[in-house]
């Protein structure tokens, strides 16, 4: 039976099928033997004859290869409308004749899946997917043995909503009837075996053999060498768990080590030769006598293997702020915090002689942010440029121990300080000579007037769907998104770190204030609103959506370009990072501009006024709060246009003058509830049917 998304039936016909908006396949479960995974094999298939000039090098690896396939069109059987209003479809394919099903004997005693693929119109003009399975024995006895190993859920934290092949497979248990390892590519002789395909594709980049490429309808070539997995490939449980119902075989990753799964990840090892020379793996049925499940002392169990040691290292550790006092007539602010260990009571350390803290040479590091105002930070008088918080290291010389293992330190606010302020505790301890990712912490203190909490926009959870755990910047910034907008505010921009500024002869000139960087600009935006969507959008030319590719100048003058990113999921969901629809909220009052030139490069030579130019905001050119925003991902000519002589948006104006002016910016149209709502332009339709 079939309905739409009001609960209605559709009524199906031949013509369904005919056209290819239904789809049927029968697979059966093969147990593995020898060490051997469980493997679906299709009993529809058919041969693909590979295209000469098509394949690594411009030739094919192999003439021809057998691939699973499922009937509709042309090899269609028959669909049968009953009485009650359900539907019957005899397979065309004579499953227990292996002339019909090229040599796939049947079997019946073993479990077998029915798939279908269903695609039809939604009532409001959308198009509704469904990719229905069911598990049976045909002797008559209900299913013993599975392989549900991975679930679209799962797929969707990062992918949103997974649909291939035109948009019709939705359902991992119906990939894996055709992506099998009776599946193999003619033209790049790569078996399609879902497990070996998608370890691969998500490898991208760190596959020791490179490319990694199929080609598939009408010869299109994918190459998926330039994919970058967002979290540490290790993290088998992000895909594989059987503490989900929907995966009841979710932990066959530890129980069922093959050459074949294994070998997808870790290409560069020789299974001949492995691991010390002489001994020969012939087939599977070695690997789990070594790679055993758990270990407490092998490093080579396989969940030993893919621990996290930073992750695991990281429980030890907490910080805590513990009090942040001002002293109005001073302005100094003082800081009280402690480091604890969770895992031990919370009993405090030492800073200042445990050796977790006391490596230098980067090795352990920790430091105390001051910033302001939570409503649009930006530190002006800070003294660091451009718009960087005050910054204290507590670990070598910056801190006073205090009773009960805390420390405290201080530091006096400029004039400009004002409104709320933010402490924040960032760094790494260094044990065995892994940094140790420990969650930052952050603490608001009223300068001037009622203390105001920053607006929250994103979560750091949403951030983890795809990032697992997100730790940057060495492993300093970790886990609380209130610390990376302290420093990536609307005023900063990395041109500390660009051609611009530099001097090489350290005589207190830069050497060419003109200098442009690898993208052709002298400065770059590091706000976190334009950083971070541009960052997600990548470049069109690289499987992206932005027309330029974003470069970020950072640590040690280090090039980081991010053209090259393909993200995972659905651009234009924004709630995948937002919370409660925050991205549709007009920019309140008080948010500032994003800056996007902090110094002209006029003042080339001008040192004096360099300095002083990129200490003050004032003078900078700026970007409107919401252009900045929606530029950040449209930054085609036309969509600039459109901002600002339809928007009124504006994008080389200082702040004083965006804040006075009548320009209404893109919320004058682009409102929640204005001429186009932003939720009806970034609107994710439609929701598969299930």
């Amino acid at each position: 039976v079939v309905t739409n998304e009001n609960g209605d039936p559709v009524l199906l016909t031949q013509d369904d099928i005919a056209s290819g908006a239904l789809r049927f396949g029968i697979v059966k479960l093969v147990p593995g033997l020898d060490g051997d995974a469980d493997s679906w094999q299709s009993y529809i298939n058919t041969i693909e004859n590979a295209t000469p000039d098509v394949g690594p090098g411009g030739a094919p690896v192999l003439a021809s290869a057998m691939q699973a396939t499922v009937e509709t069109r042309s090899n269609a059987g028959t669909l049968t409308r009953n009485a009650d209003g359900s539907y019957t479809y005899v397979f065309k394919t004579d499953i227990t004749d292996p002339s019909q099903t090229m040599g796939v004997t049947y079997e019946p005693s073993l479990t077998h899946r029915v798939v279908m693929q269903v695609e039809f119109e939604g009532s409001g003009g959308s198009e509704l997917v469904s990719n229905p399975w069911f598990d049976f024995v045909p002797i008559g006895i209900k299913p013993t043995i599975t392989k549900r190993v991975t679930h679209k859920d799962a797929c969707n934290t990062c992918h949103h909503r997974l649909a291939l092949h035109g948009g019709g497979r939705i359902e991992t248990e119906y990939c894996v009837a055709c992506h099998n390892p009776g599946t193999t590519d003619a033209n790049s002789g790569n078996n399609l075996d879902f497990a070996v395909m998608t370890h691969k594709i998500h490898m991208g980049q760190d596959l020791e053999n490179l490319p990694y490429t199929i080609w598939g309808f009408r010869d299109s070539e994918h190459d998926y060498s330039t994919v970058v997995y967002p979290q540490d490939h290790r993290n088998c449980v992000k895909c594989h768990t059987s503490e989900d119902p929907l995966t009841p075989d979710g932990d066959n990753w530890k129980f069922r080590p093959n050459m074949e799964a294994c070998g997808s990840c870790h290409d560069d090892v020789d299974f001949a030769n492995h691991p010390e020379p002489g001994i020969v793996l012939e087939d599977n049925s070695l690997c789990g006598v070594c790679h055993v499940p758990y270990s407490g002392s092998l490093d080579f169990a396989v969940e030993n293997a893919h621990v996290i040691p930073a992750e695991v290292l990281a429980e030890e550790f907490r910080y805590n702020i513990l009090a942040v006092d001002l002293n109005p007539l001073t302005r100094e602010v003082v800081v009280d915090f402690s480091v604890t260990d969770p895992t031990n009571s919370d009993t405090p350390y030492d800073i200042q002689t445990d050796p977790a803290f006391t490596a230098g040479g980067g090795a352990s590091r920790m430091a105390i942010l001051i910033g302001w105002d939570t409503v649009d930070l930006q530190n002006t008088g800070s003294g660091s440029a451009p718009a960087l918080p005050i910054s204290i290291d507590p670990l070598f010389g910056g801190a006073t121990a205090i009773a009960g293992g805390a420390f405290r330190v201080s530091a006096v606010l400029p004039p400009q300080a004002t409104g709320t302020g933010v402490v924040a505790i960032e760094g790494h301890p260094a044990v065995d000579g892994v940094r140790v990712p420990v969650t930052n912490v952050t603490e608001n203190f009223a300068i001037a007037g009622a203390l105001t909490p920053r607006r929250q926009i994103v979560s750091i959870e949403k951030c983890n769907e795809c990032h697992g755990n997100l730790s940057l910047h060495g492993n300093n910034r970790q886990g609380a998104v209130d610390v990376c907008v302290i420093c990536h505010n609307a005023n900063a921009t990395d041109i500390e770190v660009r051609p611009a500024t530099l001097d090489e002869n350290d005589d207190g000139v830069f050497d060419d204030f003109t200098a442009v960087g690898d993208d052709g600009k002298r400065e770059e935006s590091i706000h976190f609103k334009t950083m971070v969507h541009a960052i997600h959008a990548g470049a069109a030319d690289d499987h992206g959506f932005r027309e330029n590719g974003l470069v970020v100048y950072g640590f040690r003058r280090s090039v980081h370009p991010y053209g090259h990113v393909r993200y995972p999921g659905i651009l234009s969901n924004c709630n995948a990072c937002h919370v409660d629809d925050t991205y549709k909220v007009n920019a309140p009052a008080g948010s500032l501009a994003t800056t996007v030139e902090t110094a002209s490069a006029d003042l080339d030579g001008m040192q004096n006024l360099i300095d002083e130019a990129l200490h003050d905001p004032a003078d900078d050119l700026n970007v409107s709060p919401e252009a900045a925003a929606c530029e950040s991902c449209h930054d085609s000519a036309d969509a600039i246009d459109h901002m600002e002589l339809v928007g009124r948006g504006v994008f080389d104006r200082t702040q004083d003058e965006i804040t006075t002016s009548v320009f209404e910016d893109c919320g004058g149209c682009h409102g929640p509830f204005e001429f186009v709502d932003v939720g009806d332009v970034h609107e994710i339709l439609p929701s598969p049917l299930d």
